[in-house]
C-alpha cells in the first residue's frame, strides 16, 4: 500500500533525529591524541557490558579506559570506557583473541578477558614508562621499556599464559620492538639518524636484519618469521623473509609508489596484503604477491600508527590512545578510512 505524504514526512524525519548525534560529532580529528591478586578497584562496571558488533578496541587517554569499536565500518561508534576510573594508566587489546592487557600505575601488568572479565595479575611493577606490543594473532605479547635491555615476552595468551626474560642488545634508545606470534622478537635500536634491527629469540640469539635511515615501523605477519620494516629516513618498505635464520629483504614500496615518512606498517592477517600509513596523511595496500600499491588519500587525520582490529585487513589508523578514531578498511576494491566517533564520553 503507498504511504502517504504525511507518513512519508514522518519517517524522515524521525531517522534524521536517529542521526543527529552522529553527524554532530564528525566536526574533524578529534580526540585526546600497567601485585596482589586483587584487581585495582573501579577496573570494571556492570553497567559497560558489550553488547553488538564489536570491531575492536582502543585506549581513550582521556577517560583512562578501554573502549570498544562498536558497530560496522562507515556507522560505528566508541562506546562508554571499561576498565576504567583511573585504575589503569594504558592498554592495548586483542580482537581477534578477545583480550586486554593493562598497565596499572606502578607499571604491574594485568590481563582481563575481554569484554569485561575480572583482570587477573601477569607481571610485578617494574617501570611506569613501559609499552606493550601484540603480535598479529594476540598469542604472544612484549613488554619493555625505552632504555632498559630487559624486556619480557608472553606466550600462550591468553588462556595459558607463559613469561620469560630476555636481554636485548643495547646500542642506544630503544626506537622500536615487535613481536612475532612464536614469540620472536625484532628490535631497533640507535640514534635519530641510523637504526640498526635485530631478531632476538626467547634463548638470547640475535641476528642482524636491516640497517635504517629513520625508524618508520615494524611488524610481523601473522603466523610467520617474516617482517615488514618501514624506513622513514629512505622512504622504504622492506619485506624481510624468516628473519629467524639470516633474513632476505625484498623492497615492496618506495618514494616512487607514494612512500613518504612512513608511520606505521602493518600486514592483513591472511598475509596478501601490506598495509602503510604516511604521516603526510595517505595511506598505501600493496599486494604482496604482485607488489602494486593503492593510494589512499585521506587529508582530514594524520595516520600515526596501524593497530589491527577484527577482519582481515581492517586496522585503526590514528595513534593509540586517541578518541575519536579513525579505521582504514582495506579489502574493499577501493581501500577506505571511515572516522568513528565518541557518542559517549563519560567516564
Amino acid at each position: 500500500m503507498p504511504h502517504t505524504s504525511a507518513s512519508f514526512q514522518a519517517r524522515w524525519v524521525l531517522r534524521f533525529v536517529c542521526c543527529l548525534p552522529f553527524l554532530l560529532t564528525l566536526s574533524g580529528c578529534g580526540g585526546a591524541p600497567a601485585n596482589s591478586g586483587v584487581a585495582p578497584a573501579g577496573s570494571t562496571s556492570a553497567g559497560n557490558k558489550i553488547t553488538g558488533a564489536v570491531l575492536g578496541y582502543a585506549w581513550d587517554v582521556t577517560s583512562q579506559g578501554l573502549r570498544a569499536i562498536q558497530g560496522v565500518p562507515g556507522a560505528a561508534y566508541l562506546g562508554s570506557p571499561i576498565y576504567g576510573s583511573g585504575a589503569y594508566t594504558s592498554g592495548v587489546a586483542s580482537a581477534r583473541s578477545q583480550y586486554a592487557l593493562l598497565s596499572d600505575k606502578g607499571g604491574g601488568i594485568w590481563l582481563g578477558q575481554l569484554p569485561s572479565g575480572q583482570p587477573m595479575p601477569l607481571l610485578p611493577a617494574s617501570s611506569t614508562s613501559q609499552h606493550i606490543v601484540l603480535s598479529p594473532t594476540g598469542s604472544a605479547a612484549a613488554v619493555f621499556a625505552d632504555n632498559n635491555p630487559q624486556v619480557y615476552i608472553l606466550t600462550q595468551l591468553p588462556a595459558a599464559p607463559h613469561s620469560q626474560q630476555v636481554l636485548i642488545p643495547l646500542s642506544g634508545q630503544i626506537a622500536g620492538l615487535s613481536v612475532s606470534d612464536t614469540g620472536l622478537l625484532l628490535v631497533a635500536t640507535g640514534g635519530s639518524s641510523a637504526m640498526e634491527v635485530s631478531s632476538v629469540s626467547a634463548t638470547g640469539v640475535v641476528r642482524s636484519v636491516a640497517s635504517l635511515a629513520g625508524y618508520g615501523d615494524m611488524r610481523f605477519i601473522a603466523s610467520t618469521n617474516d617482517a615488514l620494516i618501514a624506513d622513514a629516513g629512505q622512504n622504504v618498505v622492506w619485506w624481510a623473509k624468516n628473519v629467524s635464520a639470516g633474513s632476505s629483504l625484498v623492497k615492496i614500496a618506495s618514494a616512487a609508489d607514494g612512500v613518504q615518512t612512513p608511520a606505521g606498517v602493518a600486514s592483513s592477517f591472511d598475509g596478501r596484503w601490506a598495509v602503510i600509513a604516511n604521516q603526510t596523511g595517505t595511506v598505501l595496500r600493496v599486494d604482496l604477491k604482485e607488489q602494486e600499491p593503492i593510494q589512499l588519500a585521506k587529508s582530514l587525520c594524520t595516520p600515526g600508527a596501524i593497530v589491527p582490529l577484527v577482519g582481515n585487513t581492517m586496522f585503526q589508523i590514528t595513534p593509540q590512545g586517541t578518541a575519536p578514531v579513525w579505521l582504514y578498511e582495506g579489502d574493499l576494491p577501493t581501500p577506505r578510512a571511515v572516522f568513528v566517533p565518541a557518542l559517549n564520553n563519560a567516564k
